[in-house]
């Protein structure tokens, strides 16, 4: 049993972006990282590309400081990953641990500790009108180009859309604000060997949106991450039965620890974060503090696995190695 951090695959990630970077060097609209002191005070007018919750407090902030901002949202609604996914989608923190900066859950609103995905939607929403956002807002619209303007001393991006209904058109901006977030394209869907032969039916996990598609049959889930589990337990609800399949087995944490203590006031806490594997640019000092409290460290964590095997009462064939 034991938590680990892959400083291999971290690497790996490192190097990765690394090679993105030079990559994208030379290329038009390119800003080098080392250019901390460009000057924006050129900017009156940006285009921010998705109305989730980025989006959306990248055009409040903006509006707070007098820019004008046109966000481009391919859907008829703002919310982003909230607006639409898959069944029994909701927060897995409380609510209180996920909210814009100065502006906490309504307090006339009947909301969950854990909300589920439309009272997060509707929170988000709430945003939006507290904030004139939609206002701002180009729904049912897709981006279909965006350059960077052409000349020497060119700064600004040329905006090619389309609103539903409507022949495309064309804006500039003196910036351009990507706010797609990470689940914006289409789905992948591997291909298995003998998928060929097989006579069920085949669903991405964001398309799982209606758990009675499973009603009365036997469904098997792929992957070992919270859309998996999430898909597996909501599969559960409604089908004869649901098998989840996965590489390497990962410990459950429990929105209570032993059905007693809420799991933030040991993870979001300093003693939680005091146990976590160091920062790389932590201090010298810090760093032999973390090195001599190594072997503190790792009892804690076995404590907490003995205690979250026993609470999920684990059979040891399902134990995280």
């Amino acid at each position: 049993m034991g938590f680990k951090i892959d400083e291999e695959a971290c690497g790996a990630r490192a190097d990765c972006r690394a090679d993105q970077r030079a990559a994208l060097e030379g290329t038009p609209g390119f800003r080098s990282p080392a250019c901390e002191e460009e000057d924006f005070s050129h900017v009156r007018r940006v285009a921010v590309i998705g109305a989730g919750v980025a989006g959306l407090q990248v055009a409040n902030l903006l509006h707070q400081v007098g820019i004008r901002c046109v966000i481009f949202e391919r859907s008829a609604e703002v919310g982003g990953v909230w607006r639409e996914n898959y069944a029994d989608f909701g927060l897995q923190v409380p609510r209180q641990l996920y909210q814009f900066p100065g502006f906490p859950w309504p307090a006339d609103g009947k909301w969950e500790l854990f909300p589920s995905r439309s009272q997060v939607q509707e929170y988000v929403r709430c945003y939006a009108r507290q904030f004139d956002i939609y206002e701002c807002c180009k729904l049912e619209t897709a981006v279909l180009q965006a350059s960077p303007k052409q000349g020497a001393s060119a700064r600004g991006w040329s905006v090619k859309y389309q609103t539903e209904g409507l022949a495309p058109a064309v804006e500039e901006f003196d910036f351009l604000v990507m706010a797609t977030g990470m689940y914006s394209s289409h789905p992948h869907m591997p291909v298995a060997p003998g998928i060929e032969v097989f006579k069920g039916q085949i669903l991405h996990s964001c398309t799982f949106t209606d758990r009675q598609v499973a009603a009365g049959k036997r469904v098997v889930v792929v992957g070992g991450g919270k859309s998996a589990v999430d898909n597996a337990v909501a599969a559960a609800k409604e089908g004869k039965s649901a098998v989840l399949l996965c590489r390497e087995a990962h410990w459950p944490v429990p929105r209570y620890l032993a059905n007693l203590v809420p799991f933030q006031w040991g993870t979001y806490s300093r003693f939680g974060h005091s146990t976590l594997p160091m920062h790389h640019a932590e201090p010298a000092c810090s760093r032999g503090l973390h090195w001599l409290l190594t072997p503190l460290k790792w009892l804690w964590w076995r404590i907490v696995e003995l205690l979250f095997w026993c609470q999920f009462r684990l059979p040891r064939e399902q134990l995280p190695k």
